[in-house]
């Protein structure tokens, strides 16, 4: 079941963005960068969260529009933090599952994405785990 969607076209951020270093005190710390900082509170924005945070725990399914030479996970970190920043979710640690679908657009194109919170059967998540973990004996996986 369909808890939330959420669209969003503009520049992503990406986790690169995110992990800048810094020497304080002669010890290293990492930090999020002003860049990284704008793309996600530009993304929270565009997300129109329902009249209170979801409170369950769901599955994020993503379909992310990028260049091809991104890294499909590269927004992952960004798009969980803005759901969270919009009141969509009160904390990421509800998202159980996340399932990205991959579109590829040309370089000089706008990134995107198409955003749904769902809910899936326990049952029927068991099932699926089960058959993807059988059919993977024998496998290297």
């Amino acid at each position: 079941m369909i808890v939330w969607r959420g669209r969003y076209t503009g520049k992503l951020a990406r986790v690169n963005e995110w992990q800048k270093a810094r020497s304080i005190g002669g010890k290293a710390q990492t930090y999020a960068s002003p860049e990284y900082k704008n793309k996600k509170e530009a993304l929270a924005i565009s997300l129109i969260g329902p009249a209170s945070p979801i409170a369950d725990q769901v599955d994020l399914i993503v379909e992310v529009t990028l260049w091809k030479q991104t890294d499909t996970d590269a927004p992952i970190k960004a798009i969980m933090d803005a759901l969270k920043d919009a009141g969509v979710i009160e904390n990421d640690r509800q998202i159980r599952d996340i399932i990205i679908k991959r579109c590829y657009h040309r370089r000089d194109d706008i990134d995107g994405l198409r955003l749904f919170l769902v809910t899936i059967d326990r049952e029927i998540r068991e099932a699926l785990w089960d058959r993807l973990l059988n059919e993977s004996k024998g496998d290297n996986g």
